[in-house]
């Protein structure tokens, strides 16, 4: 497994450029599901945020948005952005606890922004 944080540092991120080739399809997955939910839509945790590529997008459109991520340098630069209605949270999805209720885990609570 590579190690996102060096890379952050280094400021090696080569898997960004997927996500700006992918972002009319995304947004396309975005638009059918939220075409099919009452309105306020709720929340959108996403899972390996990075800097924060897609988090103020979900905000943008009236979601409750999350982002988490392991990697302190993604975090920091994620929220250098300085988006409104938007969390982030530095943070190993591998330790929340499943299913996610309406309370987020312990480590949300203590680490979130």
């Amino acid at each position: 497994m590579a190690n996102y944080a060096r890379m952050y540092r280094w400021g090696v991120t080569l898997w960004e450029r997927y996500g700006k080739a992918a972002a009319g399809s995304i947004a396309a997955v975005l638009d059918r599901e939220e075409a099919e939910r009452p309105r306020p839509l709720g929340r959108a945790l996403d899972v390996g945020c990075g800097r924060g590529q897609f988090t103020p997008e979900l905000a943008g459109r009236g979601w409750d948005a999350t982002g988490i991520d392991y990697a302190p340098a993604a975090i920091e630069a994620a929220r250098s952005k300085g988006v409104e209605g938007v969390t982030y949270v530095v943070g190993d999805v591998a330790d929340l606890r499943w299913p996610m209720n309406r309370t987020f885990p312990r480590w949300y609570r203590l680490r979130r922004s």
